[in-house]
């Protein structure tokens, strides 16, 4: 089986697993972020969990949607072991960044700040088939953060979907995560590779 028909595999099973966690009536009670469970009862794998479910049908679908669309630009560039460690830290990066720097944000539950982090990801490892594309890529979404953090941006703008505001920050430190990730793997294949030249 070629290895970018198993990469593919890896994330349609990373999608299956969304909608099927969203399928559960009692996932969302005891996987969301709630910040006096987390500081208060020790409840600390909602910082990870939070990021696997959601709060409607359309919610999930669209985090869904998005993620298979920025997975067009890594099923022929990464790993399955890749994807199960960017999976592993963005989430992780969302819900510290969340927990740490942005105490109004009680409640929280969706993907789509893991979202932003497998975009940063994604545009940092196509960089070098085309850079001035992927350079527009990377400006465009740093724009867009921007604006969502910018006094124009109304977060309740698709509350008659999720029933709640977008968790704008969640996007910021899903993106700051993906980046971390990538840079640091072109880091360590960098000193992979001039270790490998002197040996």
């Amino acid at each position: 089986m070629p290895d970018t028909f198993r990469v593919l595999l890896f994330w349609l099973a990373v999608a299956f697993s969304l909608l099927l966690l969203h399928t559960s009536s009692v996932s969302l009670a005891y996987l969301e972020y709630n910040r006096s469970l987390i500081m208060n009862h020790g409840q600390w794998w909602r910082i990870w969990t939070c990021n696997w479910v959601h709060l409607s049908n359309a919610h999930v679908l669209m985090d869904v949607g998005f993620m298979l669309l920025v997975v067009l630009l890594l099923i022929d560039k990464t790993t399955i072991w890749e994807g199960l460690v960017i999976l592993s830290v963005i989430p992780l990066g969302v819900g510290l960044g969340l927990l740490f720097f942005v105490p109004s944000i009680v409640q929280y539950a969706g993907f789509s700040g893991v979202d932003q982090g497998l975009l940063s990801y994604a545009i940092i490892r196509s960089w070098s088939s085309d850079r001035a594309l992927f350079s527009l890529f990377l400006i465009a979404q740093f724009l867009r953060l921007c604006w969502e953090h910018s006094s124009f941006y109304n977060p309740y703008y698709m509350y008659h979907v999720l029933h709640a505001a977008v968790a704008y920050q969640a996007h910021t430190y899903g993106a700051i995560t993906g980046l971390f990730c990538a840079l640091s793997r072109r880091a360590l294949y960098e000193i992979k590779s001039s270790a490998d030249s002197v040996a």
